[in-house]
């Protein structure tokens, strides 16, 4: 994997076994494209005539849509490197998705060597959001000279629609633009995933940089803005967001002069209706590494962070429960803000007191830790009907106790043995133990 190019990066933050599928047929048809770079001249045919293929889904499959004719200038071009895009128009059932493709010509004394950056591109399908890519390397091609039909591939995915309440599949596009002086793609894109989170949470996941900006010479400066329209697509629904690009000249450890690129922040809300909203938040980066030292290419990092949070979500997606630790350390993810226990009312600061006090002996701090997280997962959407009589047996054990200013009752009395009880019951629901038809999960927990 190069800078600016990643593949198919798939990534999945809480990840859910896949489901296997049948096999999806596919009939593909590309556009012709040319392009020159420097002086030489790159071609590709494209698929004029229908690829009729199938892909297993969840299963990167290379498939040879890339075609490619490669044709070295002569040696009388200036020795250098070289950089162009051109774009082809994919055509897959009937669905159409536009793949730029960033080719760098390294030309040197006797020959060219050709580094051809493909996608992501990605397009809806009714079985799932289907996304392809590429990277190849040809040469060398000893100048004036021909490569013909070289063979080359892309790396097909198909993802198929989430089936999973609160499992989304996430991605951008990614344009190109033109900057002052440069040419390149919208660097900060999301490559197709699939992430599953539980409701109020924030996750994050990882953003790939496709691809830098790059000119020919001479070589770039600063003083540029653009803004550049591009859209984030949750679950099949696309959202328009336009983030603004710069370019500034800073003194650099590593040359004289250095260009680097920066970009605002965006954010969107997804609207998927009955499944909730996701709020996608994409950082702002300035001069974070990228530089181009006189040389006619600014380069990358490699990932930042992009920031989802998925709300708005109904009560009954019947979400498994969660630990009492899961909720002592994530106090923003909690449903209510106060809880009744034993007659007396507990704010969150409270709560969470008792939480994180040690239980030791204490059969009260034990069944407390374990009564508190079984309220907040019946809050949050969990099944209550496996421990409805156990809690209203607690709450009764519990009643006229201070869980902040009590004396201990030993775990080995006779009170302290029935709220073992309780607790032991409340603490297999709580860890997932008797919801076995819950539909979300939380890895670890």
């Amino acid at each position: 994997m190069t800078l600016r190019s990643c593949g198919l990066c798939v990534a999945m933050i809480l990840v859910f076994p896949f489901v296997v599928a049948a096999q999806v047929s596919l009939t593909i048809t590309s556009t012709p494209a040319t392009l020159t770079v420097g002086h030489d001249t790159i071609f590709f045919p494209g698929n004029v005539s229908s690829l009729a293929t199938t892909i297993s889904p969840n299963t990167s499959t290379p498939l040879a849509t890339a075609g490619v004719t490669l044709t070295a200038s002569t040696l009388t071009v200036p020795v250098g490197s070289y950089h162009g895009f051109v774009s082809q128009t994919f055509t897959v059932n009937g669905v159409s998705a536009t793949m730029n493709r960033v080719v760098d010509v390294f030309a040197g004394p006797s020959s060219h060597l050709y580094n051809i950056q493909s996608g992501p591109a990605t397009l809806e399908l009714p079985e799932g959001s289907l996304t392809f890519s590429g990277s190849t390397f040809f040469g060398p091609v000893s100048a004036p000279g021909t490569l013909t039909s070289a063979g080359s591939t892309d790396d097909w995915l198909l993802i198929p629609h989430p089936t999973t309440p609160n499992t989304f599949t996430i991605y951008t596009d990614f344009p190109m633009s033109t900057l002052g002086g440069l040419v390149g793609n919208l660097v900060g894109g999301i490559s197709p995933q699939q992430v599953t989170f539980i409701p109020n949470v924030p996750a994050t996941i990882a953003y790939i940089n496709f691809s830098g900006f790059f000119t020919t010479l001479p070589t770039s400066g600063g003083g540029a803005s653009t803004t550049v329209a591009t859209t984030v697509t949750v679950n099949g629904v696309s959202t328009p967001v336009t983030r603004t690009l710069s370019t500034i000249s800073t003194p650099s450890q590593f040359c004289t002069t250095d260009t680097a690129l920066s970009r605002t922040a965006a954010s969107i809300t997804a609207d998927l209706g009955p499944a909730g909203k996701v709020d996608v938040t994409m950082p702002a980066q300035t001069n974070a590494g990228e530089h181009d030292c006189g040389q006619p290419i600014i380069i990358v990092p490699g990932s930042l962070n992009v920031t989802l949070l998925l709300h708005d979500v109904p009560a009954s997606s019947n979400i498994c429960p969660l630990s009492h630790g899961f909720w002592r350390n994530h106090a923003q993810a909690w449903p209510v803000t106060t809880l009744t226990i034993g007659g007396i009312t507990y704010t969150q600061a409270q709560l969470l007191t008792v939480l994180g006090n040690s239980a030791g002996g204490d059969a009260v701090a034990i069944l407390a830790d374990q009564l508190i997280a079984a309220l907040l997962n019946i809050d949050n959407g969990s099944d209550p009907s496996p421990v409805s009589a156990v809690i209203a047996d607690a709450q009764s054990q519990l009643t006229g106790i201070n869980l902040l200013s009590h004396t201990d009752v030993p775990t080995k009395s006779a009170s302290g043995q029935k709220m073992l009880a309780d607790a032991t019951v409340l603490d297999s629901y709580n860890n997932d133990n008797l919801t076995p038809n819950c539909t979300v999960k939380v890895p670890g927990q």
